[in-house]
Formats: structure tokens, sequence, C-alpha cells
């Protein structure tokens, strides 16, 4: 056994190196493994390209081509009996095409093809306008949900901030539930109905599941993701924020028969800690009541 094959065995058996830790009664002293000899190895590695090569040139051999019967093609005047001159053309350039591929060159045209054939790949990535976001959802209690919209991007304490927030509200937890996590586009490589509206219907979907039988008083919508997918297209983001704050009612849809409150997402209060102030305002109606 060579040092190349004991290596492979340890890779094999999931051990990154071996040396042992003491040497057994009556066994034989340790030897190196000798390494094999390169220059064996790179005659082995060489005898297949080496035999590929003779096969070709082999095949060429059997297949010669005249050139100066494709010159003479390539220079021969228009056919007088009237025959179509893109047809002499073709068969000129089918051989030429023959003529390159023996040699190993690529046809110019073949090339074009290729290029033309990338081209919708790149305009189908730019035009690509499929929503991408993360939604959190915790069901508080029977009075309340929340859905906040993640920002993988920030390792930020998003929980411990909402654990302080519902104990200002009045909700006495010992730590937040389970969380349910969604994630669109659910397929990645889905290219088909994957769009605003399909995000939409997913949403609202999944929320009358939850909330058909066993429904809550309230649903705290966080983030501009978790309000722009879960409100209708006519309730815009910022502007529902500011109804709200002008108003202090929550929101009422038929849609859900659920009253909403719309705020921004944990991850923006704790990058602009000025919008506490204006949280608090919004989640008046989310305070228990005993």
């Amino acid at each position: 056994m060579n040092e190349l094959q004991r290596q492979a065995y340890l890779s094999a058996l999931g051990i990154d190196n071996y040396m042992p830790r003491c040497a057994l009664a009556y066994a034989p002293a340790s030897v190196q493994c000798a390494l094999p000899d390169v220059r064996e190895l790179s005659n082995r590695a060489a005898e297949p390209a080496i035999s590929s090569s003779r096969a070709a040139v082999v095949g060429m051999a059997d297949r010669p081509v005249s050139i100066k019967s494709l010159t003479d093609n390539l220079t021969e005047p228009k056919d007088v009996l009237g025959l179509d001159d893109k047809a002499n053309s073709s068969a000129s350039d089918s051989k030429v095409e023959e003529v390159l591929g023996a040699f190993g060159a690529g046809s110019s045209k073949k090339k074009e093809e290729k290029l033309s054939l990338k081209e919708p790949e790149s305009l189908n990535a730019a035009t690509d306008l499929r929503p991408k976001f993360s939604l959190t959802i915790w069901r508080v209690s029977p009075d309340l949900m929340v859905v906040d919209t993640r920002d993988l991007q920030q390792a930020l304490p998003t929980e411990r901030l909402l654990v302080n927030i519902l104990m200002a509200l009045g909700y006495q937890l010992p730590s937040l539930p389970k969380a349910n996590v969604l994630k669109w586009p659910m397929i990645d490589n889905d290219l088909g109905g994957q769009g605003v509206e399909d995000a939409r219907d997913m949403l609202h979907a999944f929320l009358d599941a939850e909330l058909l039988l066993d429904p809550v008083k309230h649903l705290l919508l966080m983030g501009s993701a978790a309000a722009t997918y879960i409100l209708p297209p006519s309730h815009i983001y910022p502007e529902v924020i500011h109804s709200q704050l002008a108003s202090a009612n929550p929101i009422i849809l038929e849609s859900l028969a659920t009253p909403l409150v719309v705020t921004p997402s944990l991850v923006d209060i704790l990058l602009e800690p000025s919008l506490k102030a204006q949280v608090w305002r919004l989640i008046q109606p989310l305070i228990v009541k005993r």
C-alpha cells in the first residue's frame, strides 16, 4: 500500500488523519508508506489522451477532404440552368462546416445560434418581478396574532423586542409561542404562479385556515411585506400607517373578518428607535382590557 491509497482509505472512513497513540507489545515497527512513482502515474494518465488523439487522426485519414474540390465549388460560376443560388451557397457552406468540424474548429453560425439561445434567459432574469419575502407568524393568545416581516440579513433581537411590546400591552407570557415561518416564493425554481397576486392568495388561504376554526380578536401586521401582501392592493403601506395615526382605530376588512393593526416591522423599530413612539400610538387598540 502506498501513501495515496492509505489517504484514500482514511477519507472513505471519514478520518482526516491517523496517528497511533502507542505501540502495541510485540507489534512490528511502523513503516512510512512509500509514495508512488510520479512518472508512472503521469504515463498512465497520458495513455488515454494519446489513444484518443490517435483515434481522431485515424478517423480523419479514413475520410480525406479535397481542398481543391472545395475551392472549385466555392468559385464556380452561377448555375446556367436557372437553379436557385441559395441551394449552391448552402451546399458550399455545409462543406466548409464539414472541413472545419474535422479540424476541431466551430462554425460561426453555430456560435451565433448559441448566443441567440442565451438571450431569452438574460431577458427572463431581467424581467423577473416575482416578490421575495419571509414572514414570521405568532399566535400569541386567543386575542392576538402577530405577522412580522423578517430580514435575514439583520441579526437583531427581534423576539426580545416583541416580548417587551406584548408585556407593555398586558400579556403575561413566560416566552413566545412557537412561530410559523412563511417564505415566498415557496419553490425557487418554479417560474409560474409566483406573482404578487399569487403571494396574496397564498397568505389569505393560510390566514383563513388559521382563523376559521380558531379566530382571534386582532391581527397585528408588522412591516411592509406583511401589510402589502395581506391588505388589498388599494391599501398602501405608508398611507395605512398615517390613516391609523389620524383615526386611532384598527382596520376592518370583510375578506378577513378580523380587525387589523399595521405597524413598522421589528427590524425597522430596532434600526430606527424613534419609531417606538409611533408604534405605541398604533397598538393602543391591542391593550388587554381586564
